[in-house]
């Protein structure tokens, strides 16, 4: 029968009343150490494994202790589960690396950047420049065309209608000899992700 010790190894776990009273056939401290070491990917794995039961009763625990599954579609083996907790624990343990940055500037630096928030009211691609989108954005108090390098990213009706930050003093310049007068903001580079503003922002306001 199982000992008091390795059913206080979890506080939720209890005999399977439907199974009855499970005996181990393999050592009780192998059992023990294995259950252990595995206990906590359980845990999140609970909806997968366990069906979102969380009692942990001898019927699910033993069976996958020794690397069997009661779930066919679930091959969890102790192996896997001491694998997957090592993964889980490394990539928790990451700390991005501190990026170089630029130099400092004072507050009339960015004072002198014009941030204005407006919305997309038209968006399509721009001929054989695979990367570029052209944007009609309006301010409130007037309407640009603004070209941005997003289209890897967005397609025009996810556009359209977002309501976006415009650097809005920026010099105009041709892009694929499309003019844009103006910049979006956006954060990421391998993964450009662009900043929306909630519906219900005014268009025009100063953003600082």
């Amino acid at each position: 029968m199982l000992s008091d010790e390795f059913i206080a190894l979890h506080p939720h776990i209890r005999i399977c009343g439907v199974m009855g009273m499970a005996s181990l056939t393999d050592d009780e401290t192998k059992i023990r150490a294995e259950f252990k070491a595995i206990k906590a990917t359980f845990e999140r794995l609970k909806d997968e494994v366990f069906d979102g039961c969380d009692y942990f009763c001898t019927y699910c625990t033993v069976p996958i202790a020794r690397g069997k599954s009661r779930n066919a579609s679930v091959a969890l083996t102790v192996e896997e589960a001491k694998k997957a907790a090592a993964e889980a624990a490394a990539k928790a343990a990451e700390i991005p690396e501190k990026p170089e940055g630029c130099a400092l500037i004072g507050i009339e630096d960015f004072m002198n950047v014009e941030l204005r928030t407006a919305k997309i009211i038209a968006c399509e691609g721009v001929p054989k420049a695979k990367k570029l989108l052209k944007l009609q954005v309006d301010l409130g108090y007037e309407q640009r065309q603004v070209v941005s390098g997003i289209a890897k990213y967005y397609t025009p009706d996810q556009l359209i209608g977002k309501k976006i930050i415009l650097v809005a003093n920026l010099a105009p310049a041709k892009l694929c000899g499309v003019e844009s007068n103006g910049m979006i903001l956006a954060s990421g580079e391998e993964d450009v992700r662009v900043v929306f503003l909630h519906p219900d922002t005014r268009l025009g306001e100063r953003v600082r």
